[in-house]
């Protein structure tokens, strides 16, 4: 990519890039809801992977 490239250019680029690596739409709404409810209701970022492994354990049963 040159400097002088167009920021829609790019950005169209990102996007594709991205709708590339994600799986679905859905998993990734749901994955986002998750992150959002891991981030208020766990202030340290140590523990959120712990919060987060919690939480899609509850959700599986």
């Amino acid at each position: 990519m040159s400097p002088d490239s167009d920021v829609v250019k790019i950005v169209e680029i990102m996007l594709d890039e991205f709708s590339k690596k994600i799986k679905t739409s859905e998993l990734l709404y749901s994955d986002m809801i998750m992150a959002s409810i891991v981030e208020r209701e766990e202030k340290n970022s140590e523990n959120k992977p712990i919060v987060a492994g919690i939480l899609k354990k509850r959700l599986a049963e």
